[in-house]
């Protein structure tokens, strides 16, 4: 038996959202190779969009969390209120969760006795948890990064440095930092930005990214066999729109390049409404169809029966690969992934053989990157065992061995 470790994730099965898959599928792996696994996180009831067949290991706890966040935020009166714990609470929003949790965490220190704690963000609430009983029982800590927390609070809202929460922010992760025992960050870019702030850091801190189960026999579903589909499920947000395509496409059906009737693009999730209005203005929303998001084992074949599967990353984001990437290496279907061109994502294509990254400002870059996959051009995918989680958990394994 290896030793004993204590995950803490605030987003872990069955939540579905991307920021659970990485501690989920890792508790498992850790779990096979031999590792006594245990995890707190939050209660079922808060959790929105539910997969009950997401792979996951270890003995799980749950908490609450006080101030509680309301699981729909539609309504003015919720969207207020999120917005007011955004602005006044330290960290993030999810901030409630600590008291409940560390008292939690604490009972299962004492009871358990671990070698090891594990926490990863964001929420990064979750590290002021296991910093606390790092500290108070003596156990090695090691900080995963899903995303970057202090480049992250730099693009938040600017009513935070208002009240200086970002000074407050970076002074607590500063602590941690200083403290853990190991840090892994899931990009090379990340990992550098750090070191800029935090270069004490260096020779503790590792890269290993997210992962798909190579494993895993993944059923082709075709949208519609005759025609080229282009396929993005997920939510827009921020930078991450559909309309970088719009101009492209329009000159590609003026040139004759594709009949317009023989390519279609389906988002399992809403396009936005000023996506909308402007496909109406360039005479395209007869090729788009929106879907309602289907549970993550439907959407992995629907990927697999696409043509093209769709990705714009903006300068927001560009430290980061999203998981999305992830399991369109795992279908290895050709990728159009719009990004700049000096971003993590843009590394990762230029690593594995998967597809094109054109400059996502660059509409003739993205004119050219359509018309190659459009005309069917050929991938290897060589270097795509790098993201395996089999290649994934031998890492982390040695981390946690050393």
């Amino acid at each position: 038996m290896h030793s004993k470790l204590l995950l803490i994730s605030y987003n872990f099965y069955p939540n579905s959202i991307a920021g659970s898959l990485r501690f989920s599928h890792l508790s498992k792996y850790l779990e096979n190779k031999g590792f006594d696994i245990s995890v707190l996180t939050i209660n079922k009831n808060k959790i929105v969009t539910k997969d009950p067949n997401l792979i996951h290991g270890g003995k799980i706890y749950r908490t609450g969390i006080y101030p509680s966040l309301p699981l729909k935020y539609d309504k003015l009166l919720i969207r207020k209120y999120r917005r007011f714990l955004f602005k006044f609470l330290p960290i993030d929003s999810q901030v409630g969760w600590v008291i409940p949790a560390l008292f939690k965490a604490i009972s299962l220190v004492k009871k358990k006795k671990f070698d090891k704690i594990i926490v990863t963000g964001p929420p990064f609430s979750s590290f002021l948890i296991a910093y606390f009983c790092s500290v108070l029982f003596n156990v090695d800590l090691i900080v995963d990064y899903r995303d970057p927390w202090f480049i992250w609070d730099n693009y938040s809202s600017f009513f935070r440095a208002k009240i200086k929460l970002r000074k407050v922010n970076f002074f607590i992760e500063r602590k941690i930092l200083k403290h853990a025992w190991k840090i892994v960050f899931n990009t090379k870019r990340t990992l550098q930005s750090y070191l800029k702030q935090f270069p004490d850091i260096e020779n503790k801190s590792f890269v290993i990214s997210n992962a798909f189960n190579e494993k895993k026999i993944i059923t082709e579903k075709k949208i519609n066999s005759e025609k080229i589909i282009i396929l993005y499920a997920g939510i827009f947000y921020g930078e991450r729109k559909l309309n970088y395509l719009y101009k492209p496409l329009k000159r590609i059906f003026e040139e004759k390049i594709i009949d317009r009737n023989k390519l279609e693009i389906h988002v399992f999730g809403k396009v936005p409404k000023d996506d909308w209005e402007l496909l109406k203005d360039y005479s395209l929303s007869d090729i788009v169809t929106e879907h309602n998001r289907v549970e993550y084992e439907k959407i992995l074949s629907f990927m697999k029966g696409a043509d093209i599967l769709y990705l714009a990353q903006g300068y927001d984001h560009r430290h980061c690969v999203p998981y999305k990437i992830i399991d369109y290496l795992s279908v290895k279907k050709p990728i159009l992934a719009l990004t700049p061109s000096k971003s993590a994502t843009h590394e990762l294509m230029e690593q594995v053989d998967c597809g094109e990254a054109p400059e996502i400002s660059s509409e003739n870059e993205i004119y050219t990157a359509l018309v190659k996959l459009i005309n069917k051009k050929k991938y290897t995918f060589n270097g795509v065992e790098k993201y395996t989680w089999t290649n994934i958990t031998n890492e982390y394994a040695s981390i946690l061995k050393n």
